[in-house]
């Protein structure tokens, strides 16, 4: 069923599909490889031909990286509580989603601005993908959004990767650029 509902989605111009496995981190690695590991791959591999990338998300479940990284999926989704560098290692050859912890948009602006770029920087040891590492949280203002947008779209990851000129970002106080 779930196949089905994300190859619809693709018939209907998702340009990118998302496997949530919320509870997995909940499974030691022998029950993961047993009960999830063999339906992901289904579906992920079902979606081969869809020519869109196949993202995987399991919450939680660093310890299953082993297991994950067997999977087809283009692009793992990782919650806040690894650092990224620690991940690609656990996962190779994958691109990298998140890892941004959500109660960050609670804080003050100046530990999200630094939060936030914190995990570009940890980004930059490989193809990743900018993201929270989970859901936005029910009381985020969305002015908080906002700014990590900016945060976001501020950074040049060439130029933080290469060291050749200072990153771009919004002021912790305010919109605009610094």
């Amino acid at each position: 069923m779930t196949l089905r509902y994300l190859r619809m989605q693709v018939e209907a111009g998702a340009q990118a599909v998302q496997l949530f496995d919320s509870w997995a981190g909940l499974l030691d690695e022998r029950s993961y490889r047993e009960y999830s590991l063999p339906y992901a791959q289904r579906v992920l591999a079902g979606l081969a031909e869809a020519g869109v990338p196949r993202v995987y998300l399991a919450v939680d479940a660093g310890h299953l990286y082993p297991a994950i990284a067997e999977l087809s999926a283009d692009v793992v989704s990782v919650d806040w509580r690894r650092p990224l560098s620690a991940v690609r290692r656990a996962l190779p050859g994958k691109v990298l989603q998140g890892n941004l912890d959500p109660a960050a948009l609670l804080g003050p602006r100046e530990e999200l601005a630094r939060d936030a770029e914190r995990v570009l920087h940890e980004g930059l040891g490989g193809p990743h993908v900018f993201n929270l590492g989970h859901g936005i949280l029910r009381q985020t203002d969305p002015d908080a959004l906002a700014r990590l947008i900016d945060i976001v779209h501020g950074f040049n990851r060439r130029a933080a990767a290469w060291g050749d000129a200072v990153p771009r970002r919004p002021s912790a106080t305010g919109g605009g650029r610094a």
